[in-house]
């Protein structure tokens, strides 16, 4: 019976979260999983209602590494972090004798440092493309991978940003993440053409780009449109949220956007969206929002500095655009409110797509295969229970 230590650096239910679900059930339920998350949340529920015999400690010390601790003093606060956590896995690797650990995501570096210290194999699961500032990033890419012993990248993105700071490459191995089946009815284009942004609320998830987009739209377009952003902001950047609001009003698009509280029912969601909008103008992985979209049968508009471009093909499943180009992202709205049958037909072809390549099952063998192979773990015939 394995003993696996994971650590995740946040306790909500956007992409990365998911997919830390999904990853726990591909394990046996037969083996221990002791997971630390920074607090309580909506993460702890769904972990505790899906994942067999795991169980879940609150770690406030966890020094996780995020753009808020890009200073003087953020480093002194990490260290003391560091050195506090140590001693808790110390702890918990004499009690359990951990076989290996599961970081996910690169702001659990210092963390995968901890594991190699105590000579617990591990595994960092990137869900990132760091890229600036460049100095730190690098670094933080060399931290997490340097001290892992195996590294699963979530797409071939990833992957590449991450392949040229090492010359041992062979550690990184792709594996597309994949998600039960989004169930919702079918895709009605009523009055109004619905787009739905999901998603933290941030600059890097393109929110401002988004509404600079609509705002070179005739009002003639906008009246054919509603668009829902649905999402929260982290702790400490409540006033994103009101910024955005503030812009919504000068623009004067009170009429055509909703900001609404995030909410985990992705099917409730979406069987009230034709499209849905990820407008990133971050290098985003592989938007967990793209493979759900796909799953629901709903087109996609998306930046192509990503992940996305796996899966999504302009005019074929869905419309990529550039990041910050303000006329392309508007031109795939116009298009999409001009083509409504190419709503419908792109939201099919995204359905075959996840069918043939983003199904939770397919996902979860290719995950079991590198657990067997990686980590030594054994897999009996077991019902998996699923991460929705």
């Amino acid at each position: 019976m394995k003993k696996i230590l994971v650590t995740h650096p946040s306790n909500d239910l956007y992409g990365a979260d998911k997919i830390l679900i999904s990853a726990l059930c591909a394990l046996p339920n037969e083996a221990i999983k002791i997971v630390l998350l920074p607090g309580p949340g909506p993460l702890t529920f769904r972990i505790r209602n899906k994942v067999k015999n795991v169980h879940i400690h609150f770690i406030t010390s966890l020094p996780i590494i995020c753009r808020a601790n890009y200073s003087f003093s953020g480093m002194l606060k990490l260290v003391g972090k560091y050195k506090r956590t140590k001693e808790i896995i110390q702890d918990l690797n004499q009690i359990h004798g951990f076989d290996f650990a599961i970081h996910n995501t690169l702001a659990m570096s210092l963390v995968a440092r901890i594991t190699k210290k105590l000579n617990i194999k591990s595994l960092m699961y990137c869900h990132e493309i760091l890229q600036s500032p460049k100095i730190v990033s690098g670094l933080i890419n060399k931290l997490g991978c340097n001290n892992s012993d195996s590294v699963i990248c979530v797409s071939n993105a990833v992957r590449q940003n991450l392949v040229k700071h090492f010359y041992k490459v062979e550690k990184f191995q792709v594996i597309h993440n994949g998600i039960k089946e989004v169930k919702v009815g079918q895709n009605r284009i009523e009055d109004r053409m619905v787009f739905t942004f999901i998603g933290r609320i941030s600059h890097q998830k393109g929110l401002w780009f988004l509404l600079d987009s609509l705002a070179q739209l005739p009002r003639s377009e906008l009246i054919k449109l509603k668009i829902n952003i649905v999402g929260g902001t982290v702790e400490g950047k409540e006033y994103l949220k009101y910024d955005l609001r503030k812009k919504i009003a000068k623009l004067g698009l009170q009429t055509q956007i909703f900001v609404r509280p995030f909410s985990p029912d992705i099917s409730e969601i979406l069987s009230k969206t034709n499209v849905v909008l990820v407008p990133s103008i971050m290098a985003d992985p592989f938007p967990t929002t793209v493979i759900e979209a796909m799953s629901a049968c709903r087109a996609v508009i998306t930046t192509n500095n990503g992940g996305a471009q796996e899966i999504v093909s302009d005019g074929w499943n869905g419309k990529l655009v550039q990041p910050h180009d303000v006329s392309g992202l508007a031109n795939a709205i116009k298009y999409y409110l001009s083509n409504q049958m190419e709503v419908l037909s792109h939201g099919y072809r995204g359905r075959h797509i996840y069918v043939k390549r983003l199904t939770e099952t397919r996902y979860h063998s290719e995950l079991q295969k590198f657990y067997a192979e990686e980590f030594d773990v054994s897999f009996e015939e077991q019902k998996l229970s699923g991460a929705a």
